[in-house]
């Protein structure tokens, strides 16, 4: 098995990598991370030992925790849109005088702080 099919970090983004160790009395497989200190180990002291299942079940477990970034993306996306919209609504709004105008100025500015920390979080993420 090899690293390109792990997952980023979950806490920081950043690639991981496999680490194989052992001795005559135990196994240990180790995906770690590059950057940051997360990791994740299993370890096998059976007198059965292999490398390439405890591989497996590291990986597994470091991808089932990883976050898919992708997919939180997507979904801000469709909240930008919707936040968006709201925004429309709340100026049409104070222009038919459905809402007065400290209602109107609170909620869209509100509205527009999230999505400008919407748009530099997908700058920052480089999507």
């Amino acid at each position: 098995m090899d690293s390109s099919e792990l997952k980023p970090c979950p806490f920081c983004g950043a690639e991981a990598e496999i680490v194989r160790a052992g001795d005559e009395y135990e196994m240990v497989v180790a995906v770690n991370c590059t950057e940051c200190s997360a990791h994740v180990r299993e370890t096998d002291d059976s007198i059965d030992r292999d490398f390439d299942r405890l591989e497996a079940q590291a990986v597994a477990a470091w991808n089932k925790r990883a976050v898919d970034l992708s997919a939180i993306l997507k979904a801000g996306d469709r909240m930008k849109k919707e936040l968006d919209d709201l925004v429309r609504t709340f100026s049409v709004f104070y222009e038919d005088n459905v809402l007065d105008y400290g209602c109107a100025v609170a909620n869209i500015a509100g509205i527009k702080h999230a999505v400008r920390a919407w748009k530099k979080l997908r700058t920052d993420k480089g999507a």
